[in-house]
């Protein structure tokens, strides 16, 4: 948006940044210039004393100016990117339990804010309160104050405090910059800590990306400057990375054929338990009786970010002899409901009418990118 009347200098700098917190990719001078009719000399007066002051940052000379770690922990601090975050975390790990603690955490002035706490499930473990501060999660705070080399090269922070070990991995929506993080920690007695980040690191560098990627992020380069994509090229998904690509709460396309002849396709939540699917239909749900009709369904999962896996099942689907308020059939929403919207969401509003239980007899998954699946996707 032009603007022809800024005349002071809080008014030319506030306009700078609206406009930077509008657009993550950032702007080139010349946009910029565009946007706020200001002089260039002005203007990159103003764009060389943010960049200073960490407000911006450039990633090559003449390259796009786009929002640095000061400003974009602007964007941090509202409500809006906290429970889109808390939101990420508890779909991630809602059916996850961990051996030792997991927290979800933010910077807060010189101390770290907890937002969310998975406990381990060890009879001696460490504990936080959400919605707490903290000074004494020194991995976090390392990783936030970006100071220190070997964390800016290693992309996480490790901390063997006497009585507590940490390792803590940046979530970046922007792809480089952490705006939040996850740790993980245990009492110092249990672990050494070569074992315990063997144990602990990969797990959590994955979660932190995937939570990137949720976030906006199209790649996961924590403290990197060049965050350029790389398109992925696709592979075959193994069994095991089919495995814990079901554990993750996506919405399945579920494909079956109405009376007519004619296809029908509509989302459904879903469960799996290692071998099968469970799908339910709520009240209403007119694909119920079409599969009822004819059992011979298509299942489709995928996720819209990088590694873009998905997956393709068939099989029939075979109906569960539950009656409609039956407990089973009560439980099942329960457990759909807290998988799919978080261990504190509200008790489901509709009534499940139906379940059905579906044994895939083809089973196969794909990840990166590519034009078409190959011929024998079948």
């Amino acid at each position: 948006m032009k603007n022809n009347t800024l005349t002071t200098p809080l008014e030319k700098i506030l306009s700078l940044v609206e406009i930077f917190l509008s657009e993550p990719d950032g702007f080139s001078a010349a946009e910029l210039q565009a946007q706020t009719q200001l002089t260039r000399s002005t203007l990159f007066t103003l764009l060389a004393e943010m960049k200073t002051l960490g407000y911006l940052e450039q990633n090559e000379k003449r390259g796009k100016y786009r929002c640095g770690a000061r400003l974009l922990a602007w964007r941090a601090f509202s409500g809006d990117f906290r429970q889109e975050m808390i939101n990420a975390f508890q779909q991630e790990f809602s059916r996850q339990s961990f051996p030792e603690t997991l927290l979800l955490v933010m910077p807060l002035q010189a101390q770290i804010q907890v937002l969310r706490q998975i406990e381990g499930h060890q009879t001696i473990r460490c504990s936080y309160q959400p919605g707490s501060t903290s000074d004494r999660l020194d991995s976090a705070l390392g990783l936030f104050s970006g100071s220190d080399e070997t964390i800016l090269n290693n992309g996480f922070a490790l901390d063997a405090g006497v009585e507590e070990l940490q390792i803590a991995v940046p979530i970046c929506p922007d792809g480089s910059t952490p705006q939040a993080a996850l740790v993980m920690c245990a009492p110092s007695y249990r672990w050494k800590m070569p074992d315990f980040e063997k144990s602990s690191l990969p797990q959590l560098k994955n979660a932190a990306a995937r939570l990137s990627y949720r976030m906006g992020a199209l790649t996961y380069a924590p403290f990197q400057l060049d965050t350029s994509v790389a398109l992925p090229h696709s592979s075959e998904l193994s069994e095991s990375e089919i495995q814990t690509f079901l554990n993750q709460p996506l919405t399945a396309r579920l494909a079956c054929l109405r009376p007519d002849g004619l296809p029908h396709v509509i989302p459904v939540w879903q469960e799996w338990d290692g071998q099968a699917f469970t799908v339910a239909a709520w009240e209403g749900s007119a694909w119920a009786v079409f599969v009822r009709n004819n059992p011979n369904v298509s299942l489709t999962i995928d996720e819209p970010w990088p590694p873009f896996r998905r997956l393709i099942a068939r099989g029939e689907a075979q109906p569960l002899p539950l009656e409609p308020g039956n407990g089973e059939l009560n439980q099942l929403a329960r457990r759909l409901t807290q998988r799919y919207m978080g261990s504190a969401a509200l008790p489901p509003s509709g009534v499940l009418t139906a379940a059905f239980y579906i044994q895939p007899y083809r089973l196969r998954g794909w990840q990166g990118l590519t034009f078409s699946e190959p011929a024998h996707a079948d």
